[in-house]
C-alpha cells in the first residue's frame, strides 16, 4: 500500500518536472 502511494507520487512529480522544464525550453 504504501508502496503503491509512493509511485503515484513519482508518477506525479516526475509529470511536473516535465511540464516545468518544457515550459522553460519553450521560453
Amino acid at each position: 500500500m504504501l508502496t503503491l502511494h509512493r509511485a503515484l507520487a513519482l508518477r506525479v512529480l516526475r509529470k511536473e518536472v516535465t511540464e516545468a522544464y518544457l515550459r522553460e525550453k519553450v521560453k
